[in-house]
């Protein structure tokens, strides 16, 4: 881990197999406390709390860096723990405090975000015809409310918030019970992918049982609201404990088992990311899906996209190279949805492209509309194809490449719901083009 101070006395704490905090060191027990967690309560950090779950299900030793947003300082941890009897011991050997990149600021809008979390999913704002609204703030968010729906009740909501994904129109209450909620929050990054909280909405919702789901006309499409969290849980344990073993943490193994146990990891990764796809296909597909229309720089994304893939090109002995106007480019659209686009645009690109190329990413302004290109160096589409790949699960005849056949057809339509477009330009042999094109924000 950069920058570690690595602690001459490690830092230590005791954690029941049940995920309660038995004792701690005072450094450890005041981030339990900012975290608005109790002295022998569940742990309440979320990354710590991941670390002690998989020691305590899999009896094995883990090593691992944490990062821990406290009141003034992002925090990196080095974590080690390890089985205790019915308990497991961890000891943080490294501690390194760097400030937040930039504070948390969301512009009040009448129509806009009416629940702000900070980084530390404490409350910053409220909807303030609420009552007990400002009581409230200041407070951990998942000491205040909780989720309604049995479907996903095993996932608790402080482990949906450590997520830092987006969240649509779940059913949540009061801790009381006494009030009922629709919640939807998505994730805040700063430039250079920080993360800075969330904002969203809390909206008052009648009690319709803990089971049902207003799905507008398509009641039938329930996969998104109730099957989503609960298949995400297992398959996030089996990443977790495959990963695990394939890091050898307790000692030698054999390579053959530790290839096993890496693809473990990476189907069950394959299976989330078609769980992910098939929720979004749902949503869509909704009479009532709806984006938001935000102001957002074409700019800002192209360089957070090759940020947040440089890692995973590099394995792939690729590059990602921005090609984007100094000048920001702004056009109407969603922030996130966009992003996604993007980020499917370009991991198309590092999964299909051959190893030693160039994914280019570029950016402009045609007319009234502002536009972000994605070129790849691979083998090129057939033009009589061309559009059979924005079709439903369509993937050429390629089997065995971890794609859905989803991400596509998601894209267009999404570009489509914000009066944009995504189209594509390719030749045998030279490469493939896509270029997403929306309205550009008028002055």
């Amino acid at each position: 881990m950069n920058n570690t101070a690595f602690l001459s006395v490690p830092v230590e704490g005791l954690v029941s197999a049940s995920g309660n905090l038995l004792k701690a060191d005072s450094r450890l027990l005041q981030l339990q406390f900012n975290a608005a967690g109790d002295e022998h309560g569940p742990i309440a950090i979320p990354g710590l709390r991941a670390v002690a779950a998989i020691v305590a299900r899999t009896g094995m030793r883990v090593e691992r860096h944490v990062r821990v947003g406290d009141f003034d300082a992002d925090i990196d941890l080095w974590v080690e723990a390890m089985p205790q009897a019915d308990a497991v011991l961890i000891q943080i050997t490294g501690w390194h405090e760097r400030a937040p990149s930039e504070p948390l600021t969301v512009e009040p809008q009448s129509d806009g975000p009416n629940l702000v979390l900070n980084e530390h999913y404490h409350i910053v704002r409220m909807p303030h015809d609420l009552e007990g609204a400002d009581q409230v703030i200041g407070k951990h968010f998942a000491t205040v409310v909780e989720l309604r729906d049995i479907a996903v009740g095993e996932v608790p909501m402080l482990d949906l918030l450590a997520r830092r994904q987006s969240l649509e129109d779940l059913k949540i209450s009061s801790i009381s019970g006494s009030s009922q909620f629709s919640l939807s929050l998505c994730p805040l990054t700063s430039k250079d992918g920080h993360f800075l909280g969330y904002s969203g909405r809390l909206d008052t919702a009648p009690d319709n049982g803990p089971n049902e789901n207003v799905v507008s006309d398509n009641s039938s499409l329930v996969f998104g609201r109730q099957f989503a969290p609960i298949l995400r849980h297992p398959l996030s344990r089996i990443i977790a404990n495959a990963e695990t073993i394939h890091s050898r943490l307790r000692g030698p193994l054999r390579e053959s088992y530790a290839g096993y146990a890496q693809d473990i990891a990476n189907a069950a990764r394959h299976l989330s990311e078609l769980v992910s796809d098939l929720e979004d296909l749902e949503a869509i597909d909704r009479s009532d899906f709806s984006v938001a229309v935000d102001t957002v720089d074409l700019v800002d994304i192209a360089r957070r996209v090759a940020g947040l893939l440089a890692l995973k090109a590099s394995d792939n002995l690729m590059e990602i190279h921005v090609e984007a106007l100094s000048d920001p480019t702004l056009v109407n659209g969603e922030f996130r949805r966009i992003l996604q686009i993007v980020l499917n645009l370009v991991t198309n690109a590092i999964r299909y492209a051959p190893g030693g190329s160039t994914v280019s990413i570029m950016t402009g302004l045609d007319g009234r509309n502002g536009w972000i290109e994605v070129a790849d160096q691979g083998a090129g589409i057939e033009p009589t194809d061309q559009e059979r790949i924005f079709e439903k699960f369509e993937r050429l005849g390629r089997t065995g490449d971890g794609g859905s056949g989803l991400g596509l057809y998601i894209s267009r339509r999404l570009a489509r719901f914000m009066q944009g477009d995504l189209a594509i330009v390719s030749s045998v042999g030279q490469g493939t083009r896509f270029r997403l094109t929306l309205p550009a924000k008028t002055v």
